[in-house]
């Protein structure tokens, strides 16, 4: 049996930084003193950060917030309020008074599991970015190999943008919005638009050209969606200067190839009676990469062009997501929503060793283009 690793989630680890609900690493290295003979120096930091390690360290640090040790005992009274900010994530996830048998189904809720790593960093892969994903020598099967293509006698663009709402409302309403209809709810809320009149913004979309709305998939289970819209410069600035809305555009404002692209949508498939997430940010990552690659077709544009990605900080995660990988900020806002638009531009002709590696792999990737994404049935 394969060792698994375990790391925290985005929407776990964002609970307990804003509650103070980390037990103090005092605590956390007398406890793994007193049960596990020790913890290396640097662990506990990690695992704050998201970084997947071996599984008994997050169980380790679970395991201490659920059963704190008695007055007589360290490791007691941080992690004694630790249990209080856990449960009080749990309870909306329908665990109300979990204990020691109840390890693994807290696990599952919290953390974010792989079966196998190899010695390269495996935090959050949307994080580290496409440069760290070089490293790893990732085939172009590989990064095309997580698309999932949608088709409309399914229904699945449809589907797609459920995912995306449910996803957006249970980050932005936490508590309230655990159950799909409320989520999708908060997230109409959040974004000023109605999920039919959205997807029907989608189908046209997808019609126009069929990467522009895809799944991300690993083990032939969908794990997340996104939406990359290859605009001309006039929409693009019309986007950026705040005159309007890029969920307003239509396909005819889009360009093939293009070196204006808005990154409209990436969301991972929240939890559901039959699925339990796993780490869908790698698959999700490698998708927008192929999506991106064969919207703008980078081979087919001039050397001087100047590559540009504007998007919007739907949510604290994403906003994190995206300055970590090279995004910045603009100090404006998007039209109707007035969510903060974040924006990556880099030459195509650049000596930048990150952006020179941006571009080599989306002009290798450019040709994916020429064919629609594959599909299959969705589970």
């Amino acid at each position: 049996m394969p060792e698994h690793y375990r790391g925290f989630t985005d929407v776990f680890r964002g609970h307990m930084a804003r509650h103070s609900g980390w037990p103090s690493p005092g605590d956390v290295e007398a406890w793994f003193k007193l049960e596990y003979n020790g913890l290396k120096n640097g662990v506990y930091g990690k695992l704050k950060r998201g970084e997947l390690l071996a599984e008994h360290y997050t169980a380790g640090v679970v395991a201490l917030m659920l059963n704190p040790p008695g007055p007589e005992k360290r490791s007691r009274k941080t992690a004694n309020r630790a249990k209080g900010v856990l449960l009080d994530f749990l309870r909306p996830r329908g665990l109300n008074s979990p204990g020691e048998k109840d390890l693994e189904s807290v696990l599952s809720l919290v953390c974010t599991m792989v079966d196998e790593r190899s010695d390269e960093r495996q935090q959050d892969w949307v994080t580290w970015g496409i440069t760290m994903m070089l490293r790893l020598l990732y085939s172009e099967s590989s990064i095309t190999g997580t698309v999932l293509g949608c088709d409309p006698d399914q229904l699945t663009v449809d589907r797609a943008i459920e995912m995306m709402y449910d996803c957006c409302g249970r980050q932005v309403a936490a508590k309230l919005a655990q159950a799909q209809p409320a989520a999708i709810e908060a997230a109409e809320l959040y974004l000023g638009e109605s999920i039919a009149d959205y997807q029907t913004r989608a189908q046209a979309w997808y019609r126009f050209n069929p990467w522009t709305v895809i799944f991300a998939h690993e083990r032939d289970t969908p794990v997340g969606m996104s939406i990359v819209l290859p605009v001309s410069e006039g929409a693009y600035s019309d986007v950026f200067e705040g005159r309007r809305a890029s969920y307003e555009l239509t396909p005819d404002d889009f360009a093939i190839p293009t070196c204006n692209l808005i990154l409209e949508a990436a969301a991972e498939r929240p939890a559901e009676a039959d699925y339990t997430p796993r780490n869908p940010t790698k698959a999700i990552m490698l998708a927008l990469i192929a999506q991106t690659a064969a919207l703008a077709r980078v081979a087919e544009l001039p050397r001087e062009k100047t590559m540009r990605a504007l998007t919007f900080a739907g949510t604290p995660t994403n906003r994190e997501r995206l300055l970590a990988s090279g995004f910045r900020t603009t100090g404006r806002t998007m039209a109707r929503s007035g969510v903060e638009l974040i924006e990556r531009r880099f030459s195509l002709k650049t000596l930048q060793i990150r952006d020179l590696l941006n571009a080599a792999v989306l002009h290798q990737l450019s040709h994916v283009g020429d064919e629609p994404p594959q599909r299959r049935e969705l589970v």
